[in-house]
């Protein structure tokens, strides 16, 4: 006897390369097919000119995406598509991610179609004022009917600053496929590309171009780097404001034939399998850090800021390096780079202990974040808030 499947449709902001946009794309690839159907819906994607590679890669798995382009709240024309989308899928819960596009999202399907609704907090910080904390307040007391937190950091942004209820929370972390990223994967044409033979030491990061990044502090570790290391190359992969910015401080640095910067990239299990040590100087505003345990599944180790909910990830001396600060900090505006420099350099001059740390990330990624095993969590979820 055939069962009705649960239709849930994904609201996020867009769908260009980020934590939260690559999680939604992991969540419709993995989620079961046979018990699920899933649509996603961008709310502002504004200009249609510009490529936003995850909707492509969402499409490509048979997924339904929408890319309205709500410009206002009283943007009547996105809203009527959005609720036509509801009805057309016959949608049984509306799940939110990213600020604003969760309380749009959960608003519109509470309150014009009376649907089940919850988000998932991706971060731990507001990035606008007061009508923004209005929205979030809203969201947690009475539009969400569920939270999940992606970790401590996020369950306790949304519990002290937004007054959610415990009840409400779930704590299920990001996951990772483990087997698109693992050791196995060859970074032989990333290497190739870059004009970099097997014996030069590669010491890459993966995020976005913006100042919570902390890439200024990457560049200047890879300076002290250099210094006792001068064969040693790095590798910057991202997208975003700050990339002519970051450009000009290589080259202020005379770093400009030592440091490679790329835009978005697709092929990102090769570029971990070409890097050596990866370096994480993320300084504020992190939720979690997927480029973190991409890096674990792919057997990689690590050197991290000590910042934010990176702890719950990285195991000092254990599954990383977490140097400084030496005791942890939720957010800091500054990284010592020659702290971080001198980690790096533990690693490049004792490759027995970069092995046992790439060996036991990638143990640790298997056990506690492979998607296979979280994705689960989230389907029940899904089925227990259909049986209320």
């Amino acid at each position: 006897m055939s069962h009705k499947k649960i239709n849930i449709l994904y609201v996020i902001d867009t769908l260009f390369i980020g934590g939260a946009e690559q999680h939604v794309a992991t969540l419709c690839r993995h989620i079961n097919k046979e018990n699920f159907h899933v649509v996603v819906c961008t709310l502002f994607s504004r200009d249609p000119n510009l490529h936003e590679p995850l909707a492509d890669e969402i499409r490509a798995l048979g997924v339904r995406v929408e890319q309205l382009a709500m410009c206002r709240w009283r943007d009547r024309q996105a809203i009527t598509q959005f609720l036509r989308l509801i009805d057309e899928e016959h949608i049984d819960i509306v799940h939110g991610h990213t600020i604003p596009a969760n309380f749009w999202g959960c608003f519109m399907a509470k309150v014009f179609r009376r649907r089940k609704t919850l988000y998932t907090c991706h971060q731990p910080f507001f990035n606008e004022g007061p009508a923004m904390r209005l929205q979030q307040l809203a969201l947690n007391t009475f539009l969400a009917d569920c939270i999940i937190s992606i970790s401590e950091a996020t369950t306790q942004f949304c519990q002290t600053s937004c007054y959610a209820s415990s009840k409400k929370i779930i704590k299920i972390p990001n996951a990772v496929d483990t087997y698109r990223f693992r050791p196995e994967v060859s970074g032989t044409a990333v290497r190739a590309e870059l004009g970099l033979p097997d014996n030069v030491p590669l010491i890459g990061n993966i995020g976005r171009y913006v100042p919570e990044k902390g890439y200024p502090f990457f560049i200047e570790t890879a300076a002290k780097v250099l210094q006792q290391h001068p064969d040693a190359r790095f590798l910057m992969v991202g997208h975003g404001p700050e990339h002519d910015k970051l450009k000009r401080l290589i080259e202020e640095f005379g770093l400009k034939d030592c440091i490679f910067t790329t835009g978005p990239r697709r092929d990102i299990p090769e570029i971990l399998g070409a890097i050596d040590i990866f370096l994480f100087t993320s300084i504020w505003g992190e939720g979690f850090g997927i480029s973190l345990i991409e890096a674990m599944a792919a057997g990689k180790p690590i050197v991290a800021a000590n910042v934010g909910p990176t702890r719950e990830i990285i195991e000092d001396g254990v599954t990383g390096l977490l140097p400084y600060p030496k005791t942890w900090v939720q957010e800091t505006n500054y990284l010592d780079a020659g702290i971080m420099a001198e980690a790096v350099d533990s690693l490049l001059r004792n490759p027995s202990v970069s092995r046992r740390l790439g060996q036991e990330a990638r143990r640790q990624a298997i056990e506690r974040f492979d998607i296979t095993t979280l994705i689960k969590s989230i389907e029940n979820i899904y089925s227990k808030m259909m049986r209320r």
